[in-house]
């Protein structure tokens, strides 16, 4: 009976920063851890009129959707502006913490650039 009790309960669903396979026990054990350590990268910038913070992070599930995308997508870099700016809620998503951090600074590069030319991330439609 003890023996079922101890069975690897979500094992493959959850990853740790190795993006190693582990349990649902060992995920919690790793966010109770490490708690806010689990950010990849975070960083700030503010413009006047403009408050944007770029966080990238582990997820720990695979969030990778679509049959052709690299697996497990555990880390995400997400953009967060203050009062729901044109940047506000744009994601990536990568498989290595590798990946991660040069997908983070590409993105606040990005960001940066966006800020300066004072132009759309997104075109939607419109021509640049």
């Amino acid at each position: 009976m003890k023996a079922k009790y101890m069975e690897r309960i979500g094992y493959g669903y959850f990853f740790d920063f190795k993006g190693r396979p582990i349990d649902a026990y060992e995920f919690e054990s790793l966010i109770r851890r490490r708690r806010r350590d689990l950010h990849v990268a975070d960083t700030y910038i503010k413009k006047p009129g403009r408050s944007i913070r770029v966080s990238t992070v582990l997820l720990g599930i695979d969030y990778a959707f679509m049959p052709d995308t690299p697996r497990p997508l555990i880390f995400e870099t997400m953009i967060f502006e203050r009062e729901g700016g044109s940047l506000d809620g744009i994601q990536y998503r990568y498989a290595t913490v590798k990946q991660a951090k040069i997908g983070h600074h590409y993105i606040v590069k990005m960001v940066n650039e966006v800020l300066r030319r004072r132009r759309p991330l997104i075109n939607k439609g419109g021509k640049p």
